[in-house]
């Protein structure tokens, strides 16, 4: 059944990404009078560009580290480049359709101005991906027990070809400065075999957190072969929470696997269901789960802050109409009754390393004791 899934999603990329490559190079022929021999050239060359990305992945294995970051940042920005390729040329088609009825246009001037648009953005992107932002956050919980809590969170950094060990070591400054008690990262802390990043593990032990470093597991830890992702974790000496709930200082802390670890990911709800009935309902829980879903299970079940990733903000505009038609809550900080929700645009990226709209971010969040509405008796 799984090799049935995954022949269909292959052949849905394949036709869908074949189609829009298509579809660039009619448009690239229309708009700038390509004929002859060059027409030929222009399809070699963008069918080369077609499987750039997975023929690069497949031998990156076998390539020095820095020789696959180069090959892989220029196969990634093709794919950003061409599905801004593809938007632009239907805008360009939708206003030479209107226009025209009014006056002709030059056909040459809107295709050169379809590919400066496209570099401009792609430029912008790949900029903004690597302009990390901050966002402080202070929640009053009223179950809190005691002083202040300051926790970090992180998620979705894509250890590996898409985030690298620079990245991360530029980070690390950030988040000691603000002496957290608890770092949490929900998932997708790896885009690569873990065998291909061990000199990443060094990294996490500079972060300064009082009560540790915790995290759940992503969808790309199961991707990037999920027992080694976990020894890998484990060894950078972060605590990973698979479907359990540990007890610090008062404090509850649960975690869930994602969907991809669990053999029937129909069974995610009651999955989460029977991690939170572990906690002890006197103290505040936290709840740290990959995907942005169940808040409804996690609300029932008494959890005062939920903590997701995965959605990455859309990472690239327009896509934003769709993500956050898909979840709930796709990005930010939400309030469902007592239960505070921060879903968390990530570190890195998916596919090419660009952002548009969507910046990375790091979230500092000091939660403050609140006091308790009782009834006057």
């Amino acid at each position: 059944m799984n090799w049935f899934r995954i022949l269909i999603f292959l052949t849905l990329v394949i036709t869908i990404w074949g189609g829009i490559h298509f579809y660039v190079y009619k448009r690239t022929i229309h708009f700038l009078n390509i004929s002859g021999a060059f027409k030929i050239y222009l399809a070699l060359a963008i069918f080369i560009l077609f499987f750039s990305y997975p023929l690069i992945r497949a031998i990156s294995g076998f390539l020095p580290v820095e020789i696959s970051l180069v090959l892989h940042i220029l196969s990634t920005l093709w794919i950003g480049m061409v599905f801004y390729l593809f938007l632009f040329f239907i805008l360009a088609d939708l206003i030479t359709l209107i226009l025209s009825l009014a006056f002709p246009i030059p056909k040459v001037a809107i295709g050169i101005a379809v590919f400066i648009l496209t570099i401009l953005t792609v430029i912008y992107g790949y900029i903004e991906a690597n302009r990390i932002s901050t966002r402080k956050i202070t929640i009053k919980i009223e179950n809190l027990n005691g002083k202040e809590l300051r926790i970090v969170h992180l998620s979705d950094l894509h250890l590996g070809l898409n985030f690298n060990y620079l990245k991360l070591k530029r980070m690390i400054p950030h988040i000691n400065k603000f002496s957290p008690d608890l770092v949490l990262i929900t998932g997708d802390i790896l885009d690569e075999k873990a065998d291909r990043i061990n000199k990443y593990k060094n990294l996490f032990s500079e972060i300064q957190s009082g009560l540790g470093i915790f995290a759940v597991t992503g969808n790309h830890e199961f991707y990037a072969g999920n027992q080694k992702s976990i020894e890998f974790l484990k060894s950078a000496g972060i605590t990973l929470l698979r479907n359990q709930v540990l007890t610090l200082n008062n404090v509850e802390i649960a975690g869930v696997d994602d969907e991809e670890f669990l053999r029937n990911s129909k069974n995610w709800k009651e999955n989460l269901k029977n991690t939170l009935k572990k906690a002890h309902k006197e103290n505040m829980l936290i709840l740290l789960k990959h995907r942005p879903t169940g808040f409804d299970i996690a609300r029932e079940n008494g959890v005062s802050l939920m903590l997701c990733g995965h959605t990455h903000r859309a990472q690239l505009f327009p896509l934003h109409f769709i993500t956050s038609r898909v979840y709930r809550y796709f990005y930010g900080y939400h309030i469902e009754g007592k239960m505070h929700i921060y879903v968390n645009s990530g570190l890195g990226t998916w596919g090419p390393p660009l952002r548009l709209f969507a910046p990375p971010e790091i979230v500092f969040i000091t939660l403050k004791p609140a006091p308790s509405l009782k009834p006057a008796p």
